[in-house]
């Protein structure tokens, strides 16, 4: 069995401290995604990572920082997985027919889940198969149920560039 490598990346946030989670993501200047791309570039010098299995996956702010990784570098990931993220669905066109899935609280008051059920619309619409779970009875903390998903890895391993 060859060797995984798992980054994990926090959000970031220009020349604050602390945001409400009310604040919406799109109101938030995150930091450039450009330091995100560098150290994936060194982690790809220095390891033998295997290029056709970068997935990139994000959860609340995360999620919107997964989201616009994949939109501005869609030739680099293999898959994305955005967890209760949200990001403008003008851009579903941007990501083709990237494996996509989706998850979200259907009772989240953090970030609506209209927000994804728009997004998982407009990728639909622009012929992507993307997977969409929404969890009932669930807020903004859908990732506990995402992440302790084994199907969700079991996915993972199956996604790989053409």
């Amino acid at each position: 069995m060859t060797g995984r490598i798992i980054v994990l990346s926090l959000c970031i946030l220009l020349g604050l401290s602390s945001v409400s989670a009310q604040q919406s993501a799109r109101k938030v200047e995150l930091k450039p995604v450009l330091e995100i791309q560098y150290l994936l570039d060194q982690i790809e010098e220095e390891y033998r990572v295997d290029r056709s299995r970068v997935w990139v996956a994000g959860l609340s702010r995360g999620g919107y920082g997964a989201w616009r990784m994949a939109i501005q570098y869609p030739e680099r990931f293999a898959a994305l997985v955005a967890v209760c993220g949200e990001t403008p669905d003008h851009y579903a066109a941007w990501l083709g027919d990237m494996p996509i899935w989706v998850f979200h609280g259907e009772d989240d008051r953090t970030i609506s889940v209209k927000e994804s059920d728009e997004m998982v619309a407009a990728l639909r619409k622009n012929g992507n198969p993307v997977r969409y779970t929404k969890y009932p009875n669930t807020g903004h903390n859908a990732w506990d149920q995402a992440f302790s998903d084994p199907e969700l890895y079991t996915w993972l391993m199956a996604q790989k560039k053409k």
